[in-house]
């Protein structure tokens, strides 16, 4: 690679080896440019860093110690950074500023437009909380195009929503509280995502200072994935290949995987495309699944049935109902892995959406009947579905003055059983709560377990169980009366007194308890800045806000680092557990497996994209006099769709079909026609 060469823009479909050649590039660059120079390296998630990082490996033994970035990762570090400068342009007191995490978000735009937004808004997006959702995904959207904020009326304006609603001051009343909205997180220091996207388009990189100081920190641009990105990236793209610095980027012509969550592949084609040599991966000659199955495939989709043949490599499990279809697919996968044609960690089973019924089968077929370890790829569930939190969130109903009216008797009994480690028994439990709990709006508390008149039948180990746990409170009681009320501090001290020994939990239950108590800080934080809520009445938001069920808990799979294979993309869940994902989750991860599972093959739902509310008219126009893009169709999403899990499966496909839905509806969807191509 010589200096000051043209940049590179590599594009390839899914699995062909672009990162191979990216993470090349940039080993070639480490040869001319050795320390203190680097390059600034940008991936869309942790598991592309992954991938990039264990090429870079094989290249180099000691790897690449510098940092690989996520482009929300560099923009949020630069507003940061760059702060009190953007102030400066807003001419706005600089504060220290604060991310808001999404659902303090929520709950803030809430309480702000709470007389604001109007009947007729709430029932064009059905409830206040979905409507307070999409308004504030619009800022997103817009911030991530680098249009600003008041301009977003005039978008929504040229969109299929204006045209459905045929209302301009619907759109109007929209921009005015994204007005509202941005003006008051600017003042009290706040920023949310759609907020970073914008002050980082419209300040930060037009700015001479930021530039300057891209030119001097980096020393080069690498990029994968650049498909998956937003349209703002290319102002950045654009002031190093200005300035003649080397720049590398892949794009998957299969990817595309975040179209629709503020990506804009197509205008960053447009643009940096013309200002790059181009280079054209071809598929590898070892994709057999991809290069034999993928025309017949999409000849099928595309509604061609002459000449159709059955290909050994898909099969098919069909049945008349879902509950059938889940069960016989378990089996079928067990009965597989008994006699040792697969192992578990070679599975997938790949959905557009996962239910709570096929969640809970999947459990207990695999899991509890079975043995088979299973894996839900970034799996989503509400903290307070844990039984811990919620006894922690019960706790603090005992321990704080003025909780009375939240707290639920109902699941005190489950808090003394997890508190006692089930030394005390749900019956037990629940006969203690009967005769001990004293309801009061102040100050609810627990009494002796002598006030059960029949006592004696309590266990002596429940006895002194639970008189352990009523002294712990006592003593979290006294602390708070003494004034060390910090709602951090507390729930400290009740993980430190009653979960002393983290390495007995189980890995989700850590997760759930390091994501509540990193809300818990996050929201501390908010309402201290804001200083209108005594204690008390911030640790009831904070059980209300917990409770709803809005924040979850977010587990990282374990990444196998030792897996020989060397294809791109390549990868490993947790060693010997299946893996279950949505089609978004395991696209955007970049996995591969043996055998893919497809599940409810005939849904319509595998056709229908996860795009935010009307992103369509935030992607910038490509076409001379265009005002927006047009929205993708499902044909075209469903073949991108196909030919990048094609490009994921390295030896069979099985199409798991029920004649009906889990509702009970006819399922007939965009890949019902493959049934054919199985025996």
């Amino acid at each position: 690679m010589n200096k000051g060469n043209k940049p590179l823009w590599i594009t390839g479909e899914s699995c062909c080896g672009k990162t191979r050649y990216l993470a090349q590039s940039i080993y070639q660059w480490m040869q001319i440019y050795p320390l203190p120079h680097k390059p600034l390296i940008l991936v869309i998630n942790h598991q592309a860093r992954e991938n990039l990082l264990r090429e870079i490996l094989k290249l180099n033994a000691q790897g690449y110690l510098g940092k690989i970035r996520t482009p929300l990762g560099l923009i949020m570090e630069d507003v940061n950074l760059f702060y009190p400068l953007i102030c400066e342009k807003l001419d706005i007191k600089a504060k220290i500023p604060i991310r808001l995490r999404p659902e303090t978000e929520q709950e803030l735009a809430t309480q702000l437009w709470q007389k604001d937004i109007t009947s007729e808004l709430i029932s064009i997006f059905g409830n206040e909380y979905t409507c307070v959702r999409r308004i504030l995904d619009l800022t997103q959207l817009a911030g991530a195009a680098g249009i600003p904020f008041e301009k977003i009326p005039d978008s929504l304006q040229n969109s299929d929503f204006f045209q459905t609603i045929g209302n301009k001051s619907i759109t109007n009343l929209l921009g005015e509280l994204i007005q509202k909205w941005r003006n008051w997180c600017l003042e009290k220091g706040f920023l949310n995502y759609g907020l970073i996207y914008e002050l980082y388009a419209l300040y930060l990189l037009p700015s001479g200072e930021y530039e300057q100081y891209l030119l001097n920190q980096y020393k080069g641009l690498f990029i994968d994935d650049i498909d998956d990105f937003p349209s703002i990236i290319t102002q950045l793209c654009q002031r190093f290949i200005d300035n003649n610095i080397t720049s590398v980027f892949t794009y998957n012509e299969t990817g595309k995987v975040r179209l629709g969550l503020n990506a804009d592949p197509e205008y960053i084609k447009e643009k940096i495309l013309p200002l790059c040599n181009h280079q054209v991966l071809e598929n590898k000659d070892n994709q057999y699944l991809k290069n034999n199955l993928e025309k017949p495939i999409l000849k099928l989709i595309n509604g061609d049935f002459e000449d159709i043949e059955t290909l050994a490599n898909i099969s098919s499990i069909i049945t008349e109902s879902r509950a059938e279809l889940l069960s016989q697919t378990c089996n079928f996968i067990i009965k597989s892995i008994q006699e040792n044609k697969i192992k578990p960690q070679d599975i997938a089973i790949i959905a557009p959406g996962l239910d709570e019924i096929a969640r809970y089968t999947f459990q207990d077929i695999f899991t509890n009947q079975n043995g088979v370890a299973i894996q839900f790829l970034r799996e989503k569930r509400p903290l307070v579905s844990s039984a811990i939190i919620r006894s922690i969130l019960s706790i603090l109903t005992l321990v704080y003055s003025h909780q009375g009216r939240l707290v639920r008797k109902d699941l005190l009994p489950e808090m003394l059983v997890i508190l006692s480690k089930e030394k005390i028994d749900l019956v037990r439990a629940n006969l203690l709560v009967d005769s001990c709990y004293v309801p009061d709006v102040n100050n609810p508390f627990l009494l002796d377990y002598t006030n059960f008149s029949r006592w004696d039948r309590l266990s002596y180990q429940s006895r002194e169980s639970y008189q352990e746990i009523l002294a712990l409170i006592e003593n979290i009681k006294a602390e708070i009366s003494e004034g060390n009320n910090h709602l951090i501090a507390i729930i400290d001290k009740i993980i430190q007194l009653f979960f002393p020994n983290l390495n007995e939990l189980q890995y989700n239950q850590i997760t759930n308890l390091k994501e509540f108590i990193e809300t818990a800080q996050h929201f501390w934080e908010i309402q201290y800045k804001l200083g209108n809520l005594t204690i008390n009445e911030i640790v009831s938001q904070f059980l209300t806000l917990i409770r709803k069920g809005t924040i979850t808990a977010n587990p990282l799979l374990e990444y196998n680092q030792n897996n020989s294979d060397d294809s791109e993309d390549n990868f490993s869940s947790l060693e010997g557990g299946l893996l279950i994902s949505t089609i978004y989750q395991y696209r955007s991860h970049r996995c591969r497996h043996r055998w893919q599972f497809w599940m409810d093959t005939g849904s319509r739902f595998w056709s229908q994209g996860l795009g935010l509310f009307a992103y369509e008219a935030f992607l910038q126009p490509i076409e001379k006099n265009a005002q927006t893009m047009p929205r993708e169709s499902e044909d075209i999403l469903i073949r991108r769709i196909v030919k990048d899990l094609l490009a994921r499966a390295e030896e069979k496909i099985f199409l798991c079909h029920s004649d009906l839905s889990v509702t009970g509806n006819e399922q007939i969807g965009k890949l019902s026609p493959l049934l054919a191509l199985t025996p």
